[in-house]
């Protein structure tokens, strides 16, 4: 079965990549988040991140089932090599005759029997080894003896380069052409199109070479590696391992861990394979399956797209909140996610997606007040969408036939100088225009005549400008009748009859404010 591992990850390819593009990986998995399958292999990977790396360990660990006590076993063997090797003068031989013999040392210790589906502990247990083991194993004793060294890695196997800078001289891990990989059609085609999307070709090479060539020149292109992107290449391998035996989960983790080792194009294409299957099978209401929307959003610009990462967000917000109408449900969702989704701009698009339509649904269920909680804010996120100004204005129009104006106009006070953008909606401007006539119909009313001179002129005014506005016929009547009888029971008849006579400037057909005029004839 684990031979089949090899075909899988070189089925997934690999890129020339300078690493500089990768710059930063690190920061794209939250390390506190990551899964380690034993407390050895936690404790080695977190001190190869802090800058203390034992790759023997590390290497080992990757296989959870070693344990201290033979890490420590395969340790002192090791270090017998070693000081086997540096003995005779080692120091003193030249470069050819150094890796001669730390090759013949190596090969008679640990790389006796060749097989595909050999571990790295295969090599102290019984001699078996893959290019990947002995690649790896050759790389941590080359890092040892501070030998330079570069690994590369072929569609029939992987081998290092010692003094890559003056003599190069290889390491076979296995007989070349030991194994031969076959390509089929729609593998080359899925490679390609994934590294012309990720901008590695341009369109002018996309379109003017086949696929086939393509392919060809980027999948088996050689790049030197390190023991770092050694151990993510055994990670990869792990995580092959792990889908084969259906364990999504423990593959994707040792994937993330991979990138973190090895910042390639192959790990990326892998990880975002992986992650792509979660998302579209994802239950919106299983925190796992959200954990793996957050580690999509950490990588975008990494192969994951804002649009697509927007799309899954407005989905949770259309099926949990619109279809469903579970606002409690929903509001638990959009907690955790906000907790952890560190990209700025997608969390302001998923608020607003949910605010827009938690405030919809309360509209359309004449909750005015509560749609204004909800509205509100999703207006000070996008002021210019017209879709949010026609429903916040609706909505307020709404909130004002239930409460008193007073409260009304704290809300216009408010938008006046807050949501300019709504200023001349045609149903803000009524809403304003009838509350300031309620105020000044009120306060005549209450003999209040300062405040209800206050009121009528914001009324009056906002009438002068906005002449096209169709204004409260009956409401017109009554306040302007109010002002009417309190300036004649102050004796001011030919005040009185003025404001009778505005008032049907607005209203000319009032019933209220004729007869009030005919009385004074």
């Amino acid at each position: 079965m684990k031979s089949i591992l090899f075909y899988i990850l070189f089925l997934l390819g690999q890129l020339p990549c300078a690493l500089g593009q990768f710059q930063g990986v690190d920061t794209l998995f939250n390390t506190s988040e990551l899964i380690f399958f034993s407390n050895p292999e936690r404790n080695s990977f977190r001190d190869f991140l802090d800058g203390n790396p034992d790759y023997l360990a590390l290497i080992a660990h990757i296989n959870p089932d070693i344990d201290s006590r033979e890490l420590g076993l395969y340790r002192e063997r090791v270090n017998e090599i070693i000081e086997d090797i540096r003995s005779n003068k080692f120091d003193h031989l030249n470069e050819v005759k150094k890796i001669d013999r730390i090759e013949k040392y190596v090969s008679t210790a640990l790389l006796v029997n060749y097989k595909n589906e050999a571990d790295f502990d295969d090599m102290f247990r019984l001699g078996d080894f893959n290019y990947f083991t002995a690649a790896a194993i050759y790389s941590f004793i080359l890092d040892r003896l501070g030998i330079p060294f570069e690994i590369y890695e072929l569609p029939t196997h992987v081998y290092l380069l010692a003094y890559p800078e003056t003599e190069r001289i290889i390491f076979e891990t296995t007989r070349p052409g030991y194994q031969f990989f076959m390509f089929d059609h729609e593998t080359r085609t899925n490679f390609v199109k994934f590294i012309h999307e990720q901008g590695v070709i341009d369109n002018i090479t996309y379109q003017n070479n086949s696929t086939r060539d393509l392919f060809q020149q980027y999948y088996f292109a050689d790049y030197g590696l390190s023991i770092r992107e050694m151990i993510g290449m055994l990670y990869l391998n792990s995580a092959v391992e792990y889908l084969i035996a259906e364990q999504t989960q423990n593959s994707y983790s040792q994937l993330e861990k991979a990138f973190i080792c090895y910042p390639s194009y192959k790990s990326q294409y892998m990880l975002l394979v992986q992650l792509n299957t979660y998302l579209i099978n994802m239950d919106y209401r299983n925190l796992m399956d959200l954990g793996y929307l957050i580690k999509a959003s950490r990588l975008i610009n990494y192969g994951i797209s804002r649009e697509i990462m927007d799309g899954f967000l407005f989905d949770i917000v259309e099926k949990i909140l619109v279809q469903e109408e579970d606002t409690e449900g929903f509001k638990h969702i959009y907690d955790y996610l906000q907790k952890y989704i560190q990209d700025r701009e997608l969390m302001d698009n998923f608020t607003f997606y949910y605010l827009y339509e938690r405030g919809k649904l309360e509209f359309n269920n004449t909750r005015y007040s509560k749609a204004l909680d909800f509205l509100e804010p999703a207006y000070k996120l996008r002021p210019e969408d017209e879709h949010i100004q026609d429903l916040l204005t609706r909505s307020l129009g709404g909130y004002s036939i239930l409460v008193s104006p007073a409260r009304v106009l704290e809300k216009i006070q408010i938008y006046d100088t807050s949501f300019l953008a709504i200023a001349d909606e045609g149903i803000y401007l009524m809403v304003k225009l009838e509350t300031y006539l309620s105020l000044f119909g009120e306060a005549f009313q209450l003999q209040d005549g300062k405040a209800g001179e206050l009121y009528m002129a914001e009324f009056e005014n906002l009438m002068g400008t906005n002449p096209e506005i169709e204004s409260n016929n009956a409401l017109i009547g009554k306040s302007y009748s109010s002002a009417a009888i309190y300036y004649y029971r102050q004796g001011q008849l030919k005040k009185s009859r003025q404001v009778i006579e505005k008032g049907l400037i607005y209203a000319p057909d009032n019933i209220e404010l004729k007869l009030k005029l005919a009385s004074f004839k």
